[in-house]
């Protein structure tokens, strides 16, 4: 457990508990690394207190310990569901935001975006992968961040992101038809190639 514990302090894996400051969720979801540990040390702890009391005092016990704990997170709910309900509203709207502005598409048009982190946008829009380019396109994404106005109809840039950089870099041929502003989400830009 100590291991865990200093790995997470001192490799730079930052977790933030909502009970401790600065009162947020942040990468709980590392967290779960200690579970391996906690279960070895739950069965060393159980063999332990078996050599201290009576079989069925040692088993009453851990019940009782692990009754505590399900009831706690029965009460405040799983922890890594607390964490995306707090820090995913913002980046669903950003998500809601975008595939209102996708709808609006031709529904043949190609749309050039970086799907890692914006899925929920397309998947919302109903628009089918196929006519999406995306990292997962090795070839033609290499080939569209050296000319963007070529890879697709649309370009989706996420402030941050290699098709925002792309379009820094080369912009032109496109042109901007739509921009989303979401509070505590970076800005996203929608282009058209003009070809």
């Amino acid at each position: 457990m100590v291991f865990y514990i200093l790995t997470i302090a001192w490799n730079s894996v930052i977790v933030f508990l909502s009970i401790w400051p600065p009162f947020s969720y942040y990468n709980v979801r590392y967290g779960l690394q200690l579970l391996p540990a906690i279960a070895v040390f739950a069965a060393l702890a159980g063999g332990y207190l078996r050599e201290l009391l009576p079989a069925r005092f040692s088993l009453a016990v851990i019940a009782l310990a692990a009754a505590i704990g399900y009831s706690i997170m029965l009460n405040a709910g799983p922890i890594c569901l607390g964490e995306a309900r707090a820090n995913g509203a913002p980046r669903q709207a950003l998500d809601v935001s975008i595939a209102d502005i996708l709808k609006t598409l031709p529904p043949s048009a190609t749309i050039m975006m970086d799907c890692r982190m914006k899925a929920g946008a397309v998947q919302r829009a109903g628009i089918p992968f196929r006519r999406v380019l995306q990292p997962g396109n090795y070839q033609a994404w290499r080939r569209a961040l050296d000319y963007p106005s070529e890879g697709a109809d649309y370009l989706v840039a996420v402030a941050g992101d290699e098709v925002a950089e792309a379009v820094r870099l080369h912009p032109q041929g496109l042109s901007v038809i739509a921009t989303v502003d979401t509070p505590g989400q970076p800005r996203a830009s929608i282009y058209r190639a003009m070809r």
